[in-house]
């Protein structure tokens, strides 16, 4: 089973690959591709305490489908 998030900037779930890597970078837990080049393309970067959450968070759902 993979991971799925729910990007902070416009509330959709997305299904990064499962080794969260684009083909033009590192997949974010926290931005959905779309706002993640928006994001980069304005010079942000997302918070990184908010990504170890989201990823802690994404972990604990998958675990407990899995249970």
């Amino acid at each position: 089973m993979r991971l799925v998030f729910e990007c902070v900037e416009c509330g959709g779930h997305y299904l990064p690959p499962e080794g969260m890597v684009y083909p033009d970078g590192p997949a974010s837990p926290v931005w959905c591709s779309r706002c993640q080049t928006s994001k980069r393309t304005a010079g942000l970067r997302e918070d990184p305490v908010l990504a170890r959450v989201a990823l802690a968070a994404a972990r604990a759902a998958l675990a407990r489908r899995a249970a």
